[in-house]
């Protein structure tokens, strides 16, 4: 039959491919982001940290994303800081962000982008509903 090295060679090498398998499993992870006061944060990005495997998530804040079992997520969204959060083989992951007033303030929103408000050459306007409530017009361009 088998001989004694044989034998051996053998379960190292079925060791060797049920490690290999260990470590590549992937877990479907889903979750909610929401802010400190338990409001879903819509559009914020979730990401396997140094990749570009990631998700953004819905109008509920939820998100859905598979990943490998010991990997690091990074979930981050415009005006709040960026959290990191572990894997850990976990299917359910809900993150709180806080608010990042300094990058709120410093932030201008344009029509093609988001620039720093140090780096706007041009003017800048905002507009409040209330001015827009009683006008009539077909666009934001003609409302300002």
């Amino acid at each position: 039959m088998f001989s004694s090295l044989s034998k051996k060679l053998f379960l190292t090498g079925l060791s060797m491919i049920a490690a290999l398998a260990a470590m590549a499993q992937t877990v479907r992870v889903t979750g909610v982001v929401s802010d400190e006061g338990g409001a879903p944060v819509v559009g914020a990005a979730v990401f396997v940290e140094g990749t570009t495997n990631g998700a953004v998530t819905d109008a509920s804040g939820a998100y859905t994303l598979s990943v490998p079992a010991n990997a690091v997520l990074e979930v981050s969204c415009l005006g709040y800081t960026t959290q990191t959060v572990s894997v850990g083989g976990r299917s359910r992951i809900d993150v709180v962000l806080a608010e990042d007033t300094m990058q709120i303030d410093e932030t201008v929103v344009v029509g093609y982008g988001v620039q720093k408000k140090s780096d706007v050459t041009g003017s800048i306007s905002s507009l409040k509903s209330s001015d827009l409530e009683n006008r009539t017009v077909t666009s934001v361009v003609d409302a300002m």
